[in-house]
């Protein structure tokens, strides 16, 4: 939550038209994680949602103030930290966005993905990319829950 957090507050402070929320548990959730490496995939992320509500086009009937939204929800194996936004979405397919230099924005690099999923999968986890029927983007970063992690040690 911590990690959350903070990457959204400085997020907030550079771009305050639009309108950033959390959803984070009462309780503490622990990740065995680099916290550097996964502030880094969450800022990646987070910069992806905000060019992503500042396209969208003038006239939107959403509204001209967009939205961030990032969670944090625990089950019995994974933790997942959500970025869901309300922009333009993800260009299909989508499978190859996580793929080194493939983007679909103009001055974009394509490394932004890439270097989420490659954070995810050196802890382990995953990066799931959709698009929310509402409109906009939902992508997940799919960590192993400590409470696993313990489990397949002492196996």
């Amino acid at each position: 939550a911590a990690l959350i957090r903070q990457a959204v507050h400085l997020q907030q402070g550079a771009r305050p038209e639009i309108r950033f929320e959390t959803r984070l548990p009462a309780h503490d959730v622990q990740l065995y994680c680099d916290g550097r490496q996964v502030a880094q995939a969450l800022t990646n992320l987070l910069q992806n949602a905000v060019q992503s509500v500042l396209e969208r086009a003038p006239g939107d009937p959403r509204g001209a103030r967009g939205w961030i939204r990032v969670s944090l929800t625990e089950t019995g194996d994974h933790a997942v930290i959500e970025v869901e936004d309300d922009g333009g979405g993800l260009p299909e397919p989508m499978d190859r966005l996580t793929d080194p230099y493939v983007t679909t924005r103009g001055g974009g690099t394509g490394l932004g993905l890439a270097i989420v999923k490659k954070i995810m999968e050196e802890h382990g986890g995953a990066v799931t990319l959709a698009n929310r029927a509402a409109g906009g983007a939902s992508v997940g970063l799919v960590f192993p829950a400590l409470r696993a992690l313990d489990g397949a040690a002492a196996e």
